[in-house]
């Protein structure tokens, strides 16, 4: 078994759409979630990914693929509803 993969699982993690990192206006060019569970989940960018920046602040549950890598939680977004 290969253990230098990185672990991909596919999961659905509930919590709020927060902004990681700005550009120079100010304006958010990467999410994450910080779930319920209280780990931040970073989100890859994909087609799923762009109408979560309407949901900055909004409580979520998105599905998707985890990746761990260098101690970091990933999120691959395959779909995602508010609520």
């Amino acid at each position: 078994m290969n253990t230098s993969l990185p672990q991909k699982l596919t999961v659905a993690i509930q919590g709020v759409v927060i902004p990681v990192s700005w550009d120079s206006c100010g304006e958010p060019t990467a999410l994450a979630v910080a779930g319920f569970d209280e780990r931040e989940y970073r989100l890859v960018h994909d087609e799923a990914f762009g109408g979560l920046y309407a949901c900055i602040g909004q409580s979520v549950i998105v599905e998707g693929r985890r990746i761990e890598r260098d101690k970091t939680t990933w999120l691959m977004v395959e779909s995602y509803k508010t609520g």
